[in-house]
């Protein structure tokens, strides 16, 4: 069965250009104009992977992202921005509401498109085994999937438990219930703090227990916001 994409741009050039080269890769295309009509097809037809232009009327790309990730049937599907801002697409990782990946309007080439696409979905299998071996606990290297890949999981699929994080003596807990962090620690520090001085851990390994959270809270970030804020202070880091 041919995977579904969902192109949602308020330019119908766009979308019909986007059709024909991912139809041409055998994949099933669905179309919407705006993020309000987008959400509707997400839990409607359930697509394998979504692709949406930033700047739209009624719902914009950011709060399509957003209300896909927190509100809709499949919280886990892969996002992609398409954008024609190179301002704004430079800044995506670090501004992100849960997407993946972005594609500048003027660049695009089917090479590049069908090549991030594949990416993705296969991202995206990765993430449905680790959703599996999240039922009982996690356990895995940060090689093979990264700290962020990590704690989406975790808050996507309202886990609690405690996360555990080593690499070359180092140690970091963080604490979950139904998919909230409520504590983190790091070294001396704790709370929201612990969590942004994580940095992109790319060593050591991971490992999550369910289990039962008796502690007192630490952190009173709402728990996505707290990802965004991590991610964007983590991208900051890489252009010094």
């Amino acid at each position: 069965m041919p995977k579904k994409i969902l192109i949602v741009d308020d330019n119908k050039t766009v979308r019909t250009l986007l059709s024909i080269n991912l139809r041409k890769e055998n994949f099933e295309v669905l179309e919407a104009e705006n993020g309000v009509e987008g959400l509707e097809v997400v839990n409607e037809q359930l697509p394998d992977l979504v692709i949406s232009d930033i700047i739209m009327p009624q719902m914009d790309g950011f709060e399509f992202c957003k209300q896909v990730r927190t509100t809709s049937k499949v919280p886990m599907v892969p996002f992609m921005f398409l954008t024609s801002i190179d301002q704004v697409a430079t800044e995506l990782r670090g501004l992100r509401t849960g997407a993946d990946d972005y594609l500048i309007k003027s660049n695009i080439k089917k090479e590049e498109l069908v090549g991030k696409v594949q990416a993705m979905l296969n991202k995206a299998n990765e993430y449905k085994q680790a959703e599996q071996e999240i039922q009982d606990g996690l356990y895995g290297k940060f090689s093979d999937l990264s700290l962020i890949d990590v704690l989406q999981l975790l808050i996507m699929n309202k886990k609690t438990g405690i996360l555990t994080i080593t690499r070359d003596g180092e140690k970091a807990e963080l604490y979950f219930d139904d998919g909230k962090m409520l504590h983190a620690e790091y070294k001396k520090f704790v709370g929201e703090e612990a969590v942004y001085n994580l940095g992109e851990w790319k060593e050591g390994v991971f490992r999550f227990e369910r289990t039962d959270v008796n502690v007192s809270p630490t952190i009173h970030t709402v728990t996505m916001n707290l990802l965004m804020e991590y991610c964007r202070i983590t991208d900051e880091q890489k252009t010094r």
